[in-house]
């Protein structure tokens, strides 16, 4: 199996992340996957003007804040790449002002990518559900499956992932099967529709050579009781995978989204 690399988003500079480092360690120990570490720090503009403090003025501090920016985050990146190294995982770390989405295009070929690793550490409330929080608007801009990590999520082996996703008719363009067969997940597939044709996504999940390991039901209710929810509680999946829907701020404020599904998960959401 072709190696890969998982992207990770560092967890904070100050944060106790030992949850999501320890999750991620034991997710990907002994595969075939290295870890590649991105972080975007703030660019501060230099102001080609003094500052009018003394005499004819100094020269605002931005360089030597910039510098020590610089530094203190290459310390931590250093500190976050070896806490792997030493428990036998490849790692590497990149820094830059652009985005981290930017860095990736820029360093990586999304090829060599198994998927991007995002800690949630930001709480579930009304207000980062309308606006959205840098864990969930990375996990929807990224570009790649994004398992989203709650951050005092205790690690256990992943066994079951449940994709929920509206019709499509291209199964493929939802499937995530580089990373069901790397963590030999047992998958759901829940279609969201009252309209589709079961049998004729039976087929197509027979060419995607699932050995037998995907049962396809549909969400909607029954007598009343919500599908998805009766399924969830029952089969406690490790894993659930949905579509990045996201919404208008009018509609995040009335209906389900991908904010509220991230932010609100007790388990890892795999964005697709």
């Amino acid at each position: 199996m072709k190696n890969k690399k998982l992207v990770v988003t560092p967890p904070g500079t100050f944060a106790d992340s030992n949850s999501y480092l320890s999750y991620i360690t034991n997710l990907i120990a002994n595969k075939s996957i290295s870890i590649q570490i991105i972080k975007s720090i703030p660019l501060i503009a230099n102001n080609p003007k003094p500052v009018s403090i003394v005499g004819e003025g100094l020269s605002a501090p931005h360089g030597f804040i910039q510098n020590k920016l610089v530094e203190m985050n290459e310390d931590h990146l250093q500190s976050v790449s070896n806490y792997f190294v030493e428990r036998s995982i490849k790692s590497e770390y990149l820094m830059g002002y652009d985005s981290p989405t930017e860095l990736r295009k820029k360093e990586l070929d999304i090829t060599d990518c198994l998927m991007w690793a995002i800690e949630i550490s930001s709480d579930y409330n009304m207000w980062n559900e309308l606006f959205g929080t840098n864990e969930t608007e990375l996990a929807k801009e990224a570009k790649l499956p994004s398992l989203c990590i709650p951050s005092d999520l205790v690690y256990s082996k992943p066994e079951s992932l449940l994709i929920i996703s509206k019709d499509d008719a291209d199964l493929t363009s939802y499937m995530p099967l580089d990373i069901i067969d790397r963590f030999d997940l047992k998958v759901t597939l829940m279609i969201d529709t009252e309209d589709e044709d079961l049998s004729r996504i039976y087929r197509m999940a027979q060419s995607l050579n699932l050995d037998h390991k995907i049962q396809i039901i549909k969400a909607g209710f029954v007598d009343g009781e919500d599908i998805l929810q009766s399924y969830i509680k029952t089969a406690d999946p490790s894993w659930i995978a949905y579509h990045n829907f996201d919404k208008s701020f009018i509609n995040r404020a009335f209906n389900m989204n991908t904010n509220n599904f991230i932010l609100s998960a007790k388990r890892p959401i795999l964005i697709l």
